[in-house]
């Protein structure tokens, strides 16, 4: 009775663990699709931005071409497709994804971020996920349609709002204080 008892308890010890690892797996299966997901909306928006700055650099070349022209109205409409193309670029539904996204891959972080930090704008709070990505600045620059100077100035940037001394590290702080 006893030995039937004790196989038993060990029966369902190692129902309960394969049933614990399969969870487990399922989990892992689901970050790296979300990772994944995330990584192709990136992917996607740096692309959107790519295609926007060559629209606007053969904007510039016929702007440049009517100079002589003194046809205002076609100026002018050149410059509001340009002013449209400019706000297209970072104001866009892919980023809210890519936020929400990320606050399920990173337990919240960009919620967090907002929560402590209410003042940063939309290209610091993406700034800070890709440092959460462990993202080099070479990286980063076309991620954010920045040059690499300027991801440097944005960490300085964001160093000074998060008020950190020359010792402070600020993926330390991204990954261990928000």
């Amino acid at each position: 009775m006893k030995n039937l008892e004790e196989e038993f308890e060990a029966e369902n010890k190692r129902k309960e663990h394969q049933i614990m690892q399969l969870e487990k797996e399922k989990l892992e299966h689901d970050l790296q699709h979300k990772s994944q997901e995330m990584a192709n909306l990136m992917i996607n928006l740096v692309r959107k931005n790519e295609i926007l700055n060559e629209i606007k650099s053969d904007l510039y070349k016929i702007m440049s071409a009517l100079k002589n022209d003194h046809s205002k109205e076609v100026k002018q409409m050149i410059l509001l497709t340009n002013n449209k193309i400019d706000s297209n670029i970072q104001s866009d539904e892919v980023l809210k994804r890519i936020e929400e996204q990320f606050d399920l891959i990173h337990n919240n972080f960009m919620k967090r971020l907002q929560e402590k930090h209410p003042d940063l704008s939309v290209n610091e709070r993406m700034m800070c996920a890709y440092l959460k990505m462990n993202l080099s600045s070479k990286e980063i620059a076309p991620l954010l349609n920045i040059s690499i100077r300027g991801v440097e100035t944005l960490r300085y940037r964001l160093r000074k709002k998060f008020n950190l001394s020359r010792d402070e590290n600020l993926i330390d702080y991204l990954n261990n204080k928000i």
